[in-house]
C-alpha cells in the first residue's frame, strides 16, 4: 500500500473508524520508511477501536497533544457530519490555534528541561549509565545505536535508548529530555550530531560522525566540551573535521556479531559472491554518453589509481564537478566494472559466481550469475556458504560488507583504494586487487588469510570497550589533570 495518506482529526467518529481500519501508510522524513496512519476523532470512545483510531474530544485536544508521543494530525475531516461553512472555518481555525499553542508550550518545556539537564551532575559511584538517542526514521542509524547499546550492556553498563516505541510515535526533544532526566546518565553516545548543549560539563559525550553533516560542512563555529570525544568513520569525514578544527580518531564500521559469524552447520563452497546493487542509476545519460565512461574504464583496466590529479583532469575535460566525480562517478566505475570482471574471472578460473542485488540484469554478461536482491537476514548465510566475496569500493577499505563477510569466514577480495584511505589496512586478512588479473591470481593461489584481528577490532564489542576505557582512564586522572 502506498504511503500517500495523512494523519487526520475527524469530527465524525464513524468516518475515523472506517479510515483507521484501512491501515493506511503515511510518509515520514525518510523516503524509505513509512508509518501507520493515525485517525483521531471527537466524541465518545469507540469500543474495540484499532490502536490507530484514537479518541481525543475537542475540549481535550490541547492537553492530549501537549503530552502525547504520537504524531500530530495534518488534516481535519468532517466526514458525514453536516456543518455550516462558517462553523467549519471556525473549527479549522480553532484547531490550528490550539496546535500552535501546543508547539509554543513544548518549546518552553524544552528550554526548561535543558536548564534542568545542564544542572544534573553525573554520579559515577555505581558504574556507567549510557544514554543513546535514536529515531525509527533512520534506516541504518537506529540499528547502529541499538547494537552499541547491546555491546555496552554486555560490559555491565546500564543503558537507555530513547526511541519511538511504535510506528505511530514521533518523539519531540521534550520526550528525549524527560527520558534523560529519568535515567540520569553519566555518558551519552550520538551518531552524526554533537547533542551536547543540554549536558552537564562532567558528562562524557561520544559522537560518531558517519555522514558529511551540515554541522561539519558549514563554516559555523562548533562548541566542543572537554568531555566530548569525536570518532570519524572514513577519510572523507576526516577532511571535514580537520577543516573545522575538531580533534577526532578513526572508528570504522562495526560488525554485529550476533548476526554475522561463522556457521559450521553449512557447507562452504569454493565460489565468489558479490552482495550489493549496481550504481548505474546514479549516473545520468549525458554523463554515460560523454566518453568519460570509456576513458575511466581504460584506466581501471590498467590498474591505475583514481588520484586527485586524474579526477581534476576529468573534471576539466568533461565539465563535471570534482566532488561528483570523486563521490559518485568513480564509485560507479569501480563497482560496476569490477563486478562485470567476475564473468572473466569465472571464464579463467572456473570458480562459480553469484551476484545478489538490484540492477545487474542490465549487463548481459552477468545475467547467468544474477540471483536477485538478498534479504538482510540471509546475507550472513550467503557469506557462510562462499569462500570469497568481491568488495569494490573506491573510497575506503573497511566498508560494511568487508567486515560482515570476514566475520562469516568469507575472504574479502577488496579493491585497492588505499591511496584514498588511511591505515590500518589489515594486509594479513584482506586480499587487494586493481585488475581482473589480480583477482584471478588471488583465486588460483588460494592462500589462507587470518581474519580474527580484523573482526575483533571492528566489532561493536571493541567499540564498547573503547568507550568504557576512555571514561575509566579520564576518571582515574588526578583532579588537577582534569581542570
Amino acid at each position: 500500500m502506498s504511503a500517500d495518506s495523512n494523519n487526520i482529526y475527524f469530527f465524525d467518529a464513524a468516518a475515523a473508524l472506517n479510515e483507521a481500519k484501512k491501515r493506511n501508510r503515511i510518509k515520514t522524513s525518510n523516503t524509505h520508511i513509512d508509518a501507520l496512519q493515525i485517525c483521531y476523532y471527537d466524541g465518545a470512545p469507540i469500543t474495540d477501536a484499532p490502536e490507530n483510531c484514537i479518541c481525543v474530544p475537542l475540549e481535550k485536544v490541547y492537553d492530549y497533544f501537549l503530552t502525547t508521543r504520537n504524531r500530530f494530525p495534518e488534516e481535519i475531516s468532517f466526514g458525514g457530519k453536516e456543518f455550516p461553512d462558517a462553523a467549519k472555518q471556525q473549527l479549522i481555525s480553532g484547531m490550528q490555534q490550539v496546535m500552535q499553542a501546543v508547539n509554543q508550550e513544548r518549546k518552553k518545556q524544552y528550554d526548561a528541561l535543558v536548564r534542568e539537564t545542564r544542572a544534573l551532575r553525573p554520579d559515577f559511584s555505581e558504574g556507567l549509565r549510557v544514554f543513546l538517542l535514536a529515531s525509527r526514521e533512520t534506516a541504518v542509524m537506529q540499528h547502529v545505536s541499538k547494537n552499541i547499546a547491546d555491546a555496552l550492556s554486555k560490559l555491565g553498563c546500564q543503558v537507555c535508548v530513547s526511541i519511538e516505541a511504535n510506528e505511530m510515535e514521533y518523539l519531540h526533544g521534550v520526550h528525549h529530555l524527560v527520558e534523560y532526566l529519568n535515567f540520569r546518565p553519566n555518558v551519552t553516545f550520538n551518531i552524526n550530531h554533537l547533542n551536547n548543549g543540554h549536558l552537564h560539563d562532567e558528562v562524557f559525550n561520544f559522537i560518531w560522525f558517519q555522514d558529511p553533516m551540515a554541522s561539519i560542512k558549514d563554516p559555523s563555529p562548533v562548541n566542543l566540551r572537554k568531555r566530548d570525544t569525536v570518532y570519524s568513520l572514513v577519510g572523507m569525514i576526516d577532511t571535514l573535521l580537520e577543516a573545522k578544527g575538531i580533534p577526532f580518531s578513526r572508528q570504522s564500521f562495526c560488525i554485529n556479531q550476533s548476526l554475522f559469524h561463522t556457521d559450521d552447520t553449512v557447507h562452504r563452497e569454493r565460489k565468489i559472491v558479490f552482495i550489493g546493487s549496481s550504481y548505474a542509476h546514479f549516473i545520468d545519460a549525458n554523463v554515460m554518453n560523454s566518453g568519460i565512461v570509456q576513458e575511466a574504464v581504460k584506466l581501471l583496466d590498467r590498474g591505475e589509481a583514481f588520484i586527485p590529479k586524474t579526477i581534476a583532469k576529468f573534471a576539466k575535460k568533461y565539465a563535471l564537478d570534482t566532488q561528483y566525480l570523486h563521490n559518485t562517478f568513480i564509485p560507479f566505475i569501480v563497482r560496476d566494472v569490477t563486478v562485470l570482471w567476475l564473468h572473466n574471472v569465472h571464464e579463467q578460473t572456473g570458480i562459480p559466481v553469484e551476484i545478489y542485488g538490484q540492477g545487474w540484469e542490465q549487463y548481459e554478461s552477468l545475467r547467468p550469475y544474477c540471483k536477485g536482491p538478498l534479504p538482510y537476514d540471509r546475507v550472513a548465510d550467503a557469506y557462510n556458504r562462499a569462500e570469497y566475496t568481491l568488495v569494490p569500493h573506491s573510497l575506503y577499505v573497511l566498508q560494511q560488507r568487508t567486515l560482515e563477510a570476514a566475520a562469516c569466514g568469507c575472504r574479502p577480495i577488496v579493491y585497492d583504494c588505499r591511496y584514498n584511505d588511511t591505515p590500518p589496512y589489515y594486509e594479513e586478512a584482506l586480499e587487494y586487487f586493481r585488475t581482473v588479473g589480480d583477482i584471478v591470481r588471488i583465486i588460483r593461489q588460494n592462500q589462507p588469510k587470518e581474519l580474527n584481528r580484523l573482526v575483533d577490532e571492528n566489532s561493536y564489542e571493541h567499540l564498547a570497550r573503547r568507550i568504557v576505557q576512555n571514561v575509566e582512564s579520564a576518571l582515574a586522572e588526578p583532579t588537577d589533570a582534569r581542570d
